[in-house]
């Protein structure tokens, strides 16, 4: 009997799937993960340049403040418009 080839444990060997688009599908699905940070982080900043006061301040006091739930929105939203140009 022979041992199992060095192929036989590689997933995508068999189905003749090339490497190559997976490292593309990873390299892509990075870029797009980057550019959500980097769009969240503005959103947050300009949130916070057109509300009164420091919004990070208020963000990560203890005491709930309504403008949590307004940043928290508006994350969700940037996020949502983010996987929407994925698909």
């Amino acid at each position: 009997m022979q041992p199992p080839s060095a192929h036989a444990f590689l997933p995508f060997a068999q189905t003749g799937f090339p490497m190559s688009d997976i490292l593309d599908g990873l390299g892509r699905t990075s870029a797009f993960g980057a550019l959500g940070l980097v769009l969240m982080a503005v959103a947050f900043l300009v949130l916070d340049l057109v509300t009164p006061g420091k919004l990070g301040a208020i963000v990560v006091d203890p005491e709930p403040h309504p403008a949590v739930w307004v940043t928290a929105s508006c994350n969700v939203a940037v996020a949502a418009i983010v996987a929407a140009s994925i698909a």
